[in-house]
């Protein structure tokens, strides 16, 4: 497994590998497929944001892995999430060798993929739940069990509602409704279909959103439970 991979001459080292005989899979990042190497050159310090090994290359690295993404050559998008405030970042303000490397992206995954990938036609639907899900599933050994939504297997299932709608002045409040509104129509047909209970990540805030979810869904207050931030995200639990 070749992970983390940036460019086009380590694309076309894979490929000569499999050309040769052997078995080999390949990984990326979003940080690969959406950012260019001119992030380093922005003033006062912004450049640091984007410090992580391997560094960020360029659109055409971008544009080799894509196609790699489309023709089935790359098996999985994945993160190894690693994030880090300005202030520690700041670390590395007079020697750029102490900048600590990484970035976020275990929050964002799913939705850049989509946004970027499915929405602009560079992959499918079916493409991207294979690059997150029934991929990683099958390389680690763990499917059916998880990676297909089949009978008897694993319930873990994430619904990605898209098409939620935003017009120009919409305030944090107006938006965080329109989430909720389709978080608890989801809640609400899973519980009416049956199930014991379904489990959702949110992003904050989580208070509000639980509050707004379990009002519109008309959950009473013993079904509706959230759980602590985790930071990035927060998870919340609907019982049903």
């Amino acid at each position: 497994m070749v992970v983390h991979l940036t460019n086009q001459k380590a694309f076309e080292e894979v490929m000569r590998a499999r050309i040769n005989g052997q078995k080999v899979y390949a990984e990326t990042c979003p940080q690969y497929l959406l950012l260019e190497d001119s992030v380093y050159s922005k003033p006062d310090f912004e450049g640091a944001k984007y410090v992580c090994a391997p560094p960020i290359r360029k659109k055409a690295d971008q544009d080799c892995l894509w196609k790699a993404l489309a023709n089935g050559q790359i098996q999985t998008v994945a993160t190894d999430q690693c994030s880090f405030t300005m202030e520690q970042k700041a670390l590395g303000k007079d020697d750029f060798t102490k900048i600590p490397g990484g970035l976020p992206g275990v929050q964002t995954r799913g939705t850049l993929l989509y946004t970027y990938g499915v929405r602009t036609g560079k992959i499918t639907q079916e493409q991207m739940c294979r690059l997150l899900s029934e991929n990683a599933a099958k390389l680690y050994g763990v499917y059916p069990n998880k990676g297909v939504i089949r009978e008897g297997s694993d319930a873990d299932i994430v619904v990605l509602a898209v098409g939620v709608p935003y017009t120009e002045g919409m305030t944090r409040l107006d938006m965080l409704e329109n989430a909720a509104t389709v978080v608890a129509s989801i809640t609400r047909a899973v519980m009416d279909s049956g199930f014991h209970g379904i489990f959702l990540v949110i992003t904050n805030p989580v208070d509000a959103m639980t509050y707004l979810v379990k009002s519109i869904s008309g959950l009473p207050d013993s079904k509706v439970m959230g759980t602590g931030t985790a930071g990035f995200c927060t998870p919340a639990l609907f019982f049903g």
